[in-house]
């Protein structure tokens, strides 16, 4: 008994019924992953073979490091483009701002937030990403609600 549920709650049987449930269902799902650190080595597996990427994140800060190092070479030296959706940091008045919304919700888990830290964080990113800009990566601001990374290519989400 005690085999039959550490096989069914471990992760190679859950992929296995989540694959089989896509073959049934006919969805083209290959893989979920539970955070970043999961998904790194396919990130940047399909990053090194696309032409056309576009990201939607939140603060940025994976944009700084590992899957997405080549993927900055890449695009100035012409092989391939990338748009970048950041959280935009000029909010017009009466829209609502919601870095500050996020922010808020952010002090639960550390005491840091709450004091313009998220912010300075996007900040970051953006200059990070502005030398970059000049060829093959365009970045752009957006003003709705920020929660996760999402990575598309020509091939896949």
């Amino acid at each position: 008994m005690f085999v039959v549920l550490a096989w069914t709650l471990s992760k190679t049987a859950r992929r296995m019924l989540r694959g089989m449930a896509a073959h049934l269902l006919r969805l083209d799902v290959e893989e979920v992953f539970a955070g970043g650190p999961d998904a790194a080595a396919d990130l940047t597996r399909e990053l090194s073979k696309a032409r056309e990427v576009a990201i939607l994140t939140s603060r940025g800060m994976d944009l700084q490091r590992g899957p997405f190092q080549e993927l900055w070479g890449r695009c100035q030296a012409g092989s391939c483009r990338c748009r970048v959706l950041l959280p935009r940091l000029d909010v017009a008045t009466g829209q609502r701002d919601w870095i500050n919304d996020r922010e808020e919700e952010l002090q639960a888990f550390g005491s840091a937030f709450g004091t313009e830290l998220l912010r300075h964080q996007i900040t970051t990113t953006y200059d990070y990403l502005a030398p970059l800009a000049t060829r093959g990566v365009e970045v752009r601001g957006y003003n709705f609600p920020h929660l996760a990374r999402v990575v598309l290519t020509e091939r896949a989400v």
